[in-house]
């Protein structure tokens, strides 16, 4: 079941749309650090403002990138208006 407001629109902050595979600017975090180690939020704090492609979005419209921007690996995700098309 999925809850009322998702999926979410795979529309960045400018509400520009966004698909697999689209190199984004990481502007937030902030949708996936609640409940995390310090040390694992300070390294998703470290991305804001890198550059990354968008390797997935799940079926709640959670858009899924990777630590590494040389890898396609599903490492983390956030909201879709917290990515900016370049």
């Amino acid at each position: 079941m999925i809850l009322a407001g998702f999926p979410l629109p795979a529309h960045d902050a400018a509400g520009l749309p966004l698909g697999q595979g689209s190199l984004v600017r990481i502007l937030s975090v902030h949708s996936c650090i609640s409940e995390l180690a310090q040390d694992d939020i300070s390294r998703l704090q470290g991305l804001v403002g890198h550059f990354r492609k968008i390797v997935a979005f799940d079926a709640f419209g959670f858009a899924w990138l990777s630590f590494d921007p040389h890898e396609q690996r599903s490492d983390f995700c956030v909201f879709p208006q917290e990515l900016a098309l370049p």
